[in-house]
């Protein structure tokens, strides 16, 4: 009886235990190859780890030999249109302002101040400070951000506004000696002791030339107020060519 059992079982056991011993030979077969195959030499992976190595190698040369203190001053002349909307009624005129920037960078914290002087009867003055968050120095392909504060004040009247704002500047090299540049300012409301309220944008774009500590540059700029005090009104636009020298230290 007993072995009567046993020539019915063993049949099925030998059945089960097969592809069982099948199953476990080809995943030890798989594990084999793909160890074999993970040491495995190929072009395809030496070109793919030269290019790796290639990235490396060149943030490494981009960041490697950022200067500590980096130092420029520029001065620029600024023909443009002038225009004045209130309640409708435009007027227009051509005016000019002389513009001087002092730009200083402790490693990656940028300090930047400016002075404008406008040819009818008004000032400007400003300090920000920022980030760069790329680039070697300012004589490279950067990216700044800052926050500042800027004084306008009308002359005649001695009316002052001082606006916060952000912007942000970028700056791109397309050969050694020549590149473009951006720029974008937001000017927050504020009022004057007169009641009136300004706020406004800034943008400028254009392309400058280089030769070693030297830059000369042209920019195209727009600039637009608004002034309302008791429901009126008054937007102003300046726009125009923007020439200029900048020396690098």
């Amino acid at each position: 009886m007993r072995f009567g059992v046993l020539l019915f079982t063993l049949p099925l056991f030998l059945g089960w235990a097969a592809p069982a011993k099948a199953y476990f030979q080809m995943e030890m077969m798989k594990a084999k190859v793909q160890q074999k195959s993970d040491t495995r030499w190929t072009l395809a992976d030496w070109l793919s780890q030269k290019n790796k190595i290639r990235i490396w190698d060149h943030w490494l040369a981009m960041n490697k030999s950022v200067p500590f203190f980096d130092l420029s001053l520029s001065g620029a002349k600024a023909p443009h249109d002038f225009k004045s909307e209130v309640d409708g009624v435009l007027t227009k005129s051509d005016e000019s302002s002389s513009l001087y920037e002092v730009d200083l960078s402790i490693y990656f914290i940028n300090l930047n101040a400016e002075y404008e002087d406008m040819s009818f009867d008004r000032e400007a003055r400003s300090g920000s400070a920022g980030i760069r968050w790329f680039g070697a120095s300012s004589q490279a392909t950067s990216l700044f951000t800052r926050y500042g504060v800027r004084e306008l004040k009308f002359d005649l009247t001695d009316e002052k506004f001082e606006n916060s704002f952000v912007e942000g500047q970028l700056q791109l090299y397309v050969t050694k000696f020549f590149g473009i540049k951006g720029r974008y300012r937001k000017l927050f409301a504020a009022s004057s002791k007169e009641g009136r309220e300004l706020e406004g944008t800034r943008s400028s774009a254009g392309g400058f030339i280089e030769l070693l500590i030297f830059r000369i540059y042209g920019e195209y700029f727009n600039e637009t107020l608004e002034l309302s005090q008791g429901g009126t009104i008054t937007k102003e636009t300046r726009e125009g060519p923007e020439l200029g020298v900048k020396l690098f230290f």
